[in-house]
């Protein structure tokens, strides 16, 4: 699947952007994803930590603008992967409380 990148487009061309996609796509990430969603949390909420350990070097190397952007991108990511899925929104800007990385984050639900 490619990623529809909108306003995130040099983002998501860079090296960094690319591999973020690809994480996303693998089949343990949506395991993931769909296990928060199913304990009714935003999907962020069920990859934060292994984004953490994946993308640490990349994640500390941003200022304050670009994590808060990178933050975003991911989100907008997410939401294409889980669409990919079946899985439309539920509810935006939820708290997320598991994590640092994400204060807020989407619940979807299963199409059907």
């Amino acid at each position: 699947m490619k990623y529809e990148a909108w306003k995130f487009i040099k983002l998501a061309e860079s090296e960094f952007g690319k591999k973020l996609w690809t994480f996303l796509n693998l089949p343990e990430t949506f395991i993931r994803m769909e296990t928060a969603t199913r304990l009714k949390r935003p999907a962020v909420e069920g990859i934060a930590e292994e984004l953490k350990i994946q993308f640490h070097q990349d994640l500390n190397n941003l200022d304050k603008s670009e994590f808060l952007r990178v933050k975003q991108m991911i989100g907008h990511m997410v939401k294409q992967v889980m669409n990919s899925r079946k899985y439309d929104v539920y509810m935006k800007n939820v708290r997320v409380i598991s994590t640092d990385l994400f204060t807020k984050g989407t619940r979807y639900i299963k199409q059907g």
